[in-house]
């Protein structure tokens, strides 16, 4: 698919396609960390339905409270 072909696909209902990858759902979601080199650090299971928003915020102020800058 060329640029011109994919513009168009996004734009042909008036706007563009948004992808949010936070928005809830009613599928398992898994929280990871990994390191620079892709080594899993953590993992947690999310409930079905979780904020995945709130859920990412609550990780990162976990990881400063424990001294990440």
């Amino acid at each position: 698919m060329d640029a011109l072909t994919g513009w168009r696909l996004r734009f042909a209902h008036g706007s563009p396609i948004r992808f949010d990858p936070l928005e809830p759902t009613q599928e398992l979601r898994w929280y990871t960390v990994r390191n620079m080199h892709g080594a899993l650090i953590e993992a947690r299971l999310l409930p079905v339905g979780s904020d995945l928003k709130r859920a990412f915020v609550v990780a990162m102020l976990e990881w400063i409270d424990a001294g990440w800058a």
